[in-house]
């Protein structure tokens, strides 16, 4: 995983180099790493390979799996080959057809074809990260480059419908139950994916007004302590850099100017750097940078926060320019990436932790 991991981020890193210099000085490389990745065996990241039909073993090219580092890898072969389309055209016609042969025989005919991927959840109630994570990223593939609008009409249906399955698993005080971490990759990934389709449909679909998806955005801000510190229940880190660009597109679809404030405190942070973000989420995120650091950073979170959902609440009192932050959870083992962590408290200090949650590794 860490061999195809460091491909990934040198083909990545290429294509960004050659989107800012547009000299064409990195192209021969950038072809190169495409031609490797196209005539790779299977994009399924190595420890996902147990969900082949077959199992464990070398990928089975009968079987087109998609999983998340299949998904990831898709969106960033058709973000390059939309962006460098004409590029390619001019150094081998076989280039742009090849991207297509294969992005549709791995992804969207795949996606089109089959209904038994367990995180599709048309044949199970268990539903997780995975459902909106690879959603996203084969909707993005499918809006880049489908032409066919029989095939393209089929698939949104196809993807609204099994995101309609994480929508409804989600509690409606917006509470995520695999932690801040993951809130990146699920409630997160949702807002990406709202926003994507509102684009597409070009001011038909809306989803401003939803409550529901109004406080799976504010639970982040809720959850955040101070700086880069979050709560770390669950699967989470204590320190994160939460992607102003998964905020921001809540602030977009619903216009809360809360969200908007936080969307633009995060770019603000002198931590978070855009460079090292995925070619999507960087390429979305410059086009909005300008907004992002013209907006005010001002926002709030309630004092008092309780989510029934998790049996978990957020306190933050201040006094004096001092704040003390508590947080506590009463949880149970059957919840997705809890890790056995049935209850667990936390104090902060002026953002400066005194009692903590040992957190995940």
């Amino acid at each position: 995983e860490t061999a195809v991991n460091k491909r990934r981020e040198v083909f990545e890193n290429l294509v960004k180099a050659e989107l800012i210099e547009s000299k064409g000085r990195f192209i021969p490389d950038i072809i190169n790493g495409l031609w490797l990745i196209l005539e790779e065996s299977t994009w399924v990241s190595p420890a996902h390979l147990t969900s082949q039909k077959l199992g464990v073993g070398l990928p089975n090219i009968e079987d087109m799996y998609i999983d998340l580092g299949a998904g990831r890898q898709a969106v960033s072969v058709a973000l390059t080959y939309f962006m460098l389309y004409d590029e390619f055209d001019k150094y081998s016609k076989q280039i742009n057809l090849r991207v297509l042969h294969e992005l549709r025989r791995r992804i969207t005919d795949a996606y089109l074809e089959r209904t038994d991927y367990w995180w599709m959840s048309f044949n199970t109630n268990f539903v997780n990260n995975w459902n909106i994570w690879i959603n996203t990223n084969v909707l993005k593939t499918f809006l880049l480059i489908e032409t066919d609008k029989t095939k393209l009409q089929k698939g949104l249906h196809k993807l609204m419908s099994s995101a309609d399955k994480f929508i409804n698993s989600y509690p409606e005080d917006g509470a995520c139950d695999e932690g801040p971490s993951y809130w990146m990759h699920a409630g997160g990934e949702l807002g990406s994916m709202l926003k994507w389709i509102e684009d597409a449909a070009q001011g038909k679909i809306s989803f401003a007004g939803q409550k529901k998806l109004e406080n799976i955005c504010a639970y982040i801000i809720n959850a955040h302590i101070a700086e880069n510190r979050y709560v770390n229940f669950a699967d989470a880190l204590a320190i994160e850099n939460v992607s102003p660009l998964k905020v921001w597109n809540f602030y977009q679809i619903s216009k809360n100017e809360n969200f908007g404030g936080f969307a633009s405190y995060l770019a603000h942070r002198p931590d978070f750097m855009y460079h090292n973000q995925v070619l999507h989420d960087l390429l979305e995120m410059s086009s909005s940078l300008a907004e992002l650091f013209d907006h005010t950073t001002n926002y709030s979170a309630p004092e008092y926060s309780f989510y029934k959902s998790l049996g978990q609440v957020f306190v933050k009192n201040t006094v004096a320019d001092n704040t003390l932050f508590f947080s506590a959870i009463g949880s149970h083992n059957d919840v997705s990436h809890n890790h056995n962590d049935v209850g667990s408290y936390m104090v902060y200090y002026n953002g400066f932790p005194v009692l903590i949650d040992i957190g995940v590794g």
